[in-house]
């Protein structure tokens, strides 16, 4: 008897399963965002090598390859890379104090490239600049500086180097 009255019970509780899953409710959201400026900076070459061609004490040079990626705003936005070496080389060497390296550079739309431009120590110098609503390519832009150093014969033998740190910036 237990028996029937257990499979009864389960006979009626199936029939009422579908009756209880019949109830449902929906619910909404609202996704927002705000995009603001952004923007960054890939050195591409890791170490800049400076070499000299052609006739006795022709300057050195060399290129520095970036990748930037970039939004700014629309209205008022600007934005910018600049270069600033962080030491000068070594005593009797060349000397960015002295105005021995300068750099040229090149942008890929949408940046502006700067002028010839003498480094500087105490300071960030231009690379590029960007206007109101520019935007980079998903996969990023290029941009380089073209390194020159003067080779003078005051200069001692030996090998110099200094660090230069590009900073980007987008408003």
């Amino acid at each position: 008897m237990r028996k029937y009255f257990w499979v009864g019970i389960c006979v009626i509780l199936a029939a009422f399963a579908p009756l209880a899953s019949a109830d449902s409710a929906t619910g909404n959201t609202t996704v927002s965002v705000t995009v603001g400026p952004e923007a960054s900076l890939t050195v591409d070459t890791a170490t800049t090598t400076l070499t000299t061609t052609g006739t006795v004490f022709n300057d050195y040079t060399g290129t520095t390859n970036l990748t930037y990626k970039i939004r700014t705003s629309t209205g008022s936005g600007s934005g910018s890379i600049t270069a600033q070496v962080q030491a000068d080389f070594a005593t009797n060497g060349p000397s960015v104090a002295g105005g021995d390296l300068t750099y040229t550079c090149t942008v890929s739309s949408p940046g502006t490239a700067c002028s010839q431009q003498t480094a500087s120590t105490s300071a960030a110098t231009p690379v590029a600049t960007f206007g109101a609503d520019a935007h980079s390519a998903d996969s990023g832009n290029s941009a380089s500086t073209t390194w020159t150093l003067k080779n003078r014969p005051q200069i001692k033998t030996g090998t110099y180097s200094v660090t230069v740190t590009y900073t980007i910036s987008a408003t």
